[in-house]
């Protein structure tokens, strides 16, 4: 309680900072906070309040010329961050088609030119709605285009497909609001047994479930979460 961290990080800083130029003349030290405004949404939801570390990292004054900050935060939410005026504005768009074709052919190497450009305008050109298709398609190219018709999807699109397609399997949507309305409550990751005992559920069932729910749930041997914060904003 006695140490101040701010002042603390900041020394430190300076002297990463010195190494690297002695090392390096020409290199850039760079922090990244990703999503830097869920720790601004989290500190706020604590009893009492707290103060987000991002408060303080954005407020760290003058830096040395080799150190850049980097801060990634929703835009509807760019605004809590306080950032001061010497920060950047970074506006990150959704793929050109030539992004698409990279991002596609990491899994799919020989898709033709064709092929991209129908996914690139099916998917709006958007990461994550890509990642998804691709994820669900079985490994077939032809496959993640059927996902995405007829007329294209946004996420919003994609998650309600998969939770239609798991009341379906499961046959019941008791079952899969219940799953849901827990894994929003429990803290992540979440246990199979804990999940199963307070839904009321199997642990079989609940594996079923999680897995359905893939790629949006994410599953290890023993517990589950959200692979991202756009589908546990949907769920």
């Amino acid at each position: 309680s006695h140490v101040d961290y701010p002042k603390a990080f900041a020394k430190r800083l300076r002297l990463g900072s010195q190494a690297l130029a002695a090392a390096s003349p020409n290199a850039l030290l760079v922090l990244a906070v990703d999503a830097a405004d869920n720790s601004i949404i989290a500190s706020k939801h604590q009893s009492p309040p707290e103060r987000s570390f991002v408060t303080d990292f954005v407020s760290l004054g003058d830096l040395p010329s080799n150190v850049r900050l980097l801060v990634t935060s929703r835009t509807g939410r760019l605004e809590s961050l306080g950032l001061p005026r010497a920060f950047l504005r970074m506006n990150i768009e959704g793929f050109t088609q030539s992004e698409t074709a990279e991002h596609a052919r990491v899994t799919w190497p020989n898709v033709p030119d064709s092929w991209v450009a129908d996914f690139h305008f099916l998917s709006g050109g958007n990461p994550r709605v890509q990642k998804y298709a691709i994820e669900s398609s079985a490994a077939t190219p032809s496959r993640a285009l059927d996902y995405l018709r007829p007329g294209g999807k946004n996420l919003d699109h994609v998650f309600k497909q998969q939770l239609n397609e798991a009341i379906q399997r499961n046959g019941s949507a008791v079952l899969l609001e219940r799953f849901c309305a827990c894994t929003i409550a429990l803290p992540r990751p979440i246990p199979f047994a804990d999940l199963a005992a307070i839904a009321d559920l199997s642990p079989a069932l609940v594996v079923d479930i999680a897995m359905d729910l893939s790629p949006g749930i994410r599953v290890s041997e023993s517990a589950l979460g959200f692979a991202d914060e756009d589908f546990e904003s949907f769920i």
